[in-house]
């Protein structure tokens, strides 16, 4: 199967991009002013059209991300790396990877490192966003913070689901009663910007980059002191995936994916991804040395099967959050 997650280098990624106005690049009227602007961004020795947008969107560049990556965690004794996958180099997911910290889950070989993620894109399907959440509850603003995961065993970068702002006891037991906080990333829609929303934009404007990269160098900050409460061992996501490493499933593997894709629907986890999705887990099985898989190994087969998908980022990463939480909520029932 065609892998559709690319790798692509820090400076490849960076490559010039700019915001033109339709009229003035092609000498034509613009009829219709709704579409007026488009994304340009110069690679493999031309300019490519990369996204076409209304007056009101704002650019925002991978190199300005990586550049405020690298200017906050310069400040932490930390040491980490930066790798990027993109989807036909309209959509960004760069990851941030810790390397001072390793967990294991499960068992000594299967080792994981700490990370957080920020997404961009230049076609205006994918919204900018930290891997972290701002929420109102009952008109105060609620912040939360989510811990992604970078899996040393298969390469694979994971998203953190799991809501470290409440303790332990307190996520498994809205988990049951199934009003577990829904997740939510901290974004900003590049053109559409709801009244109701915490966001980085004003209201009904374009985007303020120099409020948009102060706020973005504090969320940057949040997240590594996350990364630094991990370190002193106090951390929900690694305790569930803990969890869901111990959760063995002895009857037939294929029946308990079959019940996790019949929870989330087969539009999110089509039929066709099973056999790979089971494929890894057989594979992992047998290199961990394990007698029985777990659910850890289910979700983790899954989140690869959706990797290698034809599905768009946005696609695979709502996929994803909805198969981590079904199998949480067998874990845990």
């Amino acid at each position: 199967m065609k892998n559709y997650k690319q790798a692509i280098s820090v400076s490849e990624a960076q490559f010039p991009v700019s915001l033109q106005d339709i009229g003035l690049t092609t000498g034509m009227n613009v009829v219709n002013t709704e579409r007026s602007q488009m994304v340009v961004g110069e690679f493999n020795g031309q300019k490519n059209i990369l996204g076409v947008h209304s007056g009101k969107y704002s650019l925002i560049t991978n190199e300005m991300l990586v550049n405020t990556i690298h200017k906050v965690l310069m400040k932490f004794p930390s040491t980490f790396e930066i790798s990027i996958d993109h989807h036909r180099m309209m959509q960004f997911q760069i990851q941030v990877k810790f390397l001072d910290y390793i967990k294991t889950v499960g068992t000594e070989q299967d080792k994981v490192n700490c990370s957080f993620i920020i997404k961009n894109g230049y076609d205006g399907k994918q919204k900018f966003g930290l891997h972290g959440v701002a929420m109102r509850e009952k008109s105060k603003v609620k912040q939360a913070y989510y811990l992604s995961t970078y899996r040393q065993i298969c390469a694979n970068g994971l998203h953190g689901w799991v809501d470290e702002s409440v303790s332990f006891e307190q996520y498994v037991d809205l988990l049951r009663e199934g009003k577990k906080v829904k997740h939510k990333e901290l974004t900003f829609d590049q053109e559409k910007v709801s009244q109701d929303d915490v966001r980085y934009t004003h209201k009904h404007s374009g985007i303020n980059v120099e409020q948009f990269a102060v706020e973005l160098e504090s969320s940057i900050e949040a997240l590594a002191e996350l990364y630094q409460k991990a370190v002193s061992g106090v951390s929900n996501t690694f305790q569930v995936y803990s969890e869901m490493s111990e959760f063995k499933i002895k009857n037939s593997p294929n029946e308990f994916m079959e019940k996790i894709q019949k929870r989330i629907g087969a539009n999110y986890f089509p039929q066709n991804l099973m056999a790979t999705a089971l494929g890894v887990l057989s594979n992992e099985q047998y290199r961990l040395n394990l007698d029985t898989p777990d659910a850890w190994l289910m979700y983790n087969g899954i989140n690869r099967a959706l990797a290698n998908s034809v599905k768009s980022i946005v696609q695979r990463n709502a996929a994803d959050e909805m198969v981590f939480n079904a199998i949480s909520e067998e874990v845990f029932a």
